[in-house]
């Protein structure tokens, strides 16, 4: 999984339980990325298979391509996103604690480091970290296809 997907599911998976109200806010986030995108994704993304964040990863490598409204909206999320993964990692830490301090102690947290450390050794996460993972995939799929 890429960095920039972990991120975006470890924020949503932090920003509301697994079931939620349809008013949380991260499925409002997820709601307004949706319509100011939507037509980005029908036009740049359209031979993506939805599905373990590939239409994030589609809109991420066609950044430079999106209309304004998409862009904005695009590069907002991800920076309220960044924003909240510094503050919402309790229970990040307790899932993944164990497998931060054995596979990237030399790592600095911030912009996503340590979570590209966990993917590049996602082979030997704990059980509870690959949990931790397999929702964050769900809800990925469940807010952005």
């Amino acid at each position: 999984m890429k960095n920039r997907l972990f991120v975006l599911l470890l924020t949503l998976a932090a920003s509301a339980p697994l079931t939620h109200a349809a008013d949380s806010p991260a499925q409002n986030m997820a709601n307004q990325l949706k319509t100011a995108c939507q037509g980005d994704v029908d036009k740049l993304c359209s031979d993506i298979t939805p599905g373990q964040g590939r239409i994030a990863d589609c809109l991420d490598s066609k950044s430079d391509q999106l209309s304004s409204g998409c862009k904005t909206t695009w590069i907002s999320t991800k920076a309220d996103i960044s924003k909240k993964v510094d503050k919402a990692d309790v229970a990040f830490r307790k899932d993944c604690g164990s497998d931060v301090q054995k596979f990237c102690s030399d790592v600095p947290s911030g912009k996503g480091r340590i979570l590209s450390c966990l993917d590049d050794h996602k082979d030997g996460l704990s059980n509870s970290c690959k949990s931790f993972e397999a929702k964050l995939d769900k809800k990925l799929d469940k807010f952005f296809g």
